[in-house]
């Protein structure tokens, strides 16, 4: 049987711009796998951040075999560093024998469009920019507990990270979720005790230490959340500004979804708001999201404390599980979780990879095989 010949169009020559959006926003929904759903993004949210314009140049394809949806992709150049692009919003329907060759198209069409820009660098899969979804989740290992997928993770076949490999992306970054029980010989209450010192030496410096309160405490706090991981992340490989505006209504469409009465601020002496854990509870589970200090108040053991104060919640609350959600490899948050895991034991260990390619002598920095 003759396979049907494969249609890759770009949005901005679409003829019918409105059909091309609906049928790029529903294509996970309607070609993705189980158990590969679980956190499947909304449409309408989908289209939403389609509709931005946070760079001058970007475009999306969208493959098309007989009339029906197969393949989508997203490309834009960074609004900050110069020959620097994204590829992201990355699905392949893989019910479609060919999906390897699917992937390659659109792979194709975005990188020379990417390389027509004058890019250098490309990095993958980032939906805009690393402020909203990116990374894709590593296979099983078989020697490790993997443990059941989260909504709140990147979550993808296998298969995606072969097409990338094969189209010459190379791992530049390691992430990963790991769960911890205390179990009733190691209670988090003495993992807790652990970190007092720490909360008593910035108490005693004029720190001040706050439960964040409700959601609308927490959404008209979002100038000072905004300017805590703007300053917190500057630094961050990749980080790229955006706009009050914008971080409210991703903060607003956060905050509408979780119970985040385990997250706590910490206040300099003089008041202001320099660091913060944002921390949700997951069914049983308590999920360690977000934890920044302003870099002017940092070496002061403020992350430990905010630790501290979050896990006294956990305990209030009965909560025995902790996740440390998607922490990058070797980074602050994964060296002040690492401080009470002596008293846990790990229940399963989730990883995930940001990938690179370049077109020229530049290599992307730490590159690993896929």
């Amino acid at each position: 049987m003759t396979r049907s010949e494969l249609t890759v169009e770009a949005l901005s020559s679409a003829c019918d711009r409105e059909a091309f959006v609906e049928a790029f926003i529903r294509l996970p929904s309607a070609c993705r796998p189980e158990p590969y759903r679980v956190a499947l993004q909304d449409p309408s949210s989908t289209k939403w951040l389609l509709n931005l314009t946070l760079s001058d140049s970007h475009e999306a394809w969208l493959a098309t075999r007989d009339g029906r949806a197969v393949g989508r992709l997203h490309a834009n150049l960074s609004w900050t560093r110069k020959g620097v692009g994204y590829i992201g919003f990355y699905e392949v329907d893989l019910r479609e024998s060919d999906h390897g060759d699917i992937a390659k198209a659109l792979l194709e069409s975005a990188s020379a469009w990417l390389e027509a820009q004058g890019t250098k660098e490309m990095y993958g899969p980032i939906d805009w920019c690393t402020w909203f979804s990116y990374r894709f989740q590593l296979p099983e290992q078989p020697d490790r507990k993997h443990g059941r997928f989260c909504w709140w993770e990147p979550v993808n076949p296998p298969e995606f990270l072969e097409h990338w490999a094969s189209a010459g992306f190379e791992i530049v970054e390691y992430y990963h979720s790991k769960a911890t029980d205390y179990s009733d010989d190691a209670p988090m209450a003495k993992a807790e005790s652990e970190l007092w010192p720490a909360s008593e030496r910035a108490m005693a410096a004029g720190y001040t230490f706050r439960p964040m309160g409700d959601a609308a405490k927490v959404l008209a706090n979002a100038q000072p959340f905004f300017d805590v991981v703007s300053n917190g992340f500057a630094e961050n490989f990749l980080f790229e500004p955006i706009s009050l505006e914008l971080y409210r209504a991703s903060l607003a469409a956060t905050v509408a979804k979780v119970d985040f009465s385990i997250s706590w601020w910490v206040y300099a002496p003089d008041g202001t708001p320099v660091g913060f854990a944002f921390c949700f509870i997951d069914g049983d589970r308590a999920i360690g999201k977000t934890l920044v200090v302003d870099p002017a108040h940092r070496n002061k053991a403020l992350g430990p404390s905010l630790f501290r104060f979050v896990l006294s919640t956990c305990v209030e609350k009965g909560l025995n599980t902790w996740v440390s959600a998607l922490i990058r490899q070797g980074n602050v948050s994964d060296k002040v979780t690492r401080s009470a895991e002596s008293y846990t034991n790990e229940a399963w260990r989730h990883r995930y990879v940001l990938l690179g390619k370049t077109v020229s002598a530049n290599t992307p920095s730490a590159p690993h095989a896929v």
